[in-house]
């Protein structure tokens, strides 16, 4: 067996177990079945941003089954170019998945026996065209897309929302228990109450970093160092954003992106001052123009996605107009939009 035969195998293989947990990437079956799967991963390659299946498994905490991932295994380095391999290093590492750690625990005995056969790939019905990319870009300031979302746009992301995203209900969850636990009424301490949010909804950052006593401990370390600041910014709305809090709030987001990461440290904060205080992620930080850099150098952006978010609750009155927490609409809408693809 070649070693392009080889990468088709566990391509096939990957898919097979994509659909273990509800996932089958159709569209990649498709490509693999008409082109052969190394010349299926170059095409995968040429394209500028991710696919919307590259981000399921993101959210399924498997990157370690994506066409990126298998690029990078050594066996199949003469396959691919060394700019291929950067740029699947690259997608990887955007998406904070620790590409050494799970290089080193990668099996290397898994050549099936001799007469053993992988499954073959199910294409199912294919789409009209290739998976659409996770990120769409914002249109060019001054065009009507600029005045949105409207109060027409939350209301259809809401609705999107509740009948596509399940997890919403960890959200709910989190916002209660982090409430409880700050009046000391709950048997969680804030750090464990966030977790309820943080590996749920941002399993891929957990995946080869191990959740201990800790962990929990470096964010109840980071909790006490801005008590005072969070304190305060948990009775405010974004309504009352002042230009003295760019400074504090570029200092909190770098201190906790230490700790979680720089989506991680948003979705904390978020639920420490929910009303004052948006979340991202990464396909939500490249469509407004900011996308993340390294841990730790993320703060100034944050600053300038608190500001827009500020721009786009004063469009539809923040809450009185919507009936709920602005903030968590506004990232329902970037989310259906810009995460998902479904608006």
């Amino acid at each position: 067996m070649s070693l392009a035969d080889d990468f088709e195998r566990d391509m096939r293989d990957g898919a097979r177990r994509c659909r273990e947990f509800g996932y089958n990437p159709t569209y990649w079956q498709k490509m693999v079945s008409q082109h052969g799967a190394v010349d299926a991963a170059k095409r995968l390659l040429k394209g500028s941003r991710a696919s919307d299946g590259f981000t399921r498994l993101w959210e399924e905490g498997r990157l370690d089954l994506s066409v990126e991932f298998f690029i990078l295994l050594p066996k199949y380095a003469d396959l691919f170019t060394s700019e291929e391999r950067a740029e699947a290093r690259r997608r990887l590492e955007l998406y904070e998945f620790e590409i050494d750690s799970a290089l080193a625990a990668f099996p290397t005995n898994d050549v099936p026996d001799e007469g053993e056969t992988s499954e073959p790939a199910v294409p199912g019905p294919a789409p009209d065209g290739p998976e659409v990319p996770v990120v769409t870009a914002l249109a060019a300031e001054g065009s009507d897309e600029g005045d949105r979302p409207t109060l027409d746009d939350l209301n259809r992301a809401r609705q999107l929302f509740g009948t596509n995203e399940p997890r919403d209900v960890f959200y709910r969850a989190a916002t209660y228990l982090v409430a409880k636990a700050l009046d000391g009424d709950a048997p969680v301490s804030v750090s464990e109450a966030l977790s309820v949010l943080l590996q749920t909804w941002n399993r891929s950052y957990y995946q080869y970093r191990p959740v201990t006593a800790g962990h929990y401990q470096e964010i109840d370390d980071a909790l006490t160092r801005h008590s005072e600041w969070l304190q305060k910014a948990r009775g405010r709305s974004i309504d009352s954003w002042l230009p003295a809090d760019a400074s504090a709030l570029e200092n909190v987001l770098t201190d906790f992106e230490g700790v979680l990461g720089p989506v991680g440290a948003a979705k904390a904060l978020h639920l420490l001052a929910p009303r004052f205080l948006p979340l991202w992620d990464r396909a939500i930080t490249v469509a407004y123009g900011l996308p993340l850099g390294s841990t730790g150098s993320n703060g100034a952006r944050y600053v300038r996605f608190a500001l827009i978010t500020k721009k786009q609750a004063e469009r539809v009155s923040v809450d009185s107009a919507l009936g709920r927490n602005v903030l968590k609409a506004i990232d329902e809408y970037n989310y259906c939009r810009f995460t998902k693809g479904w608006m």
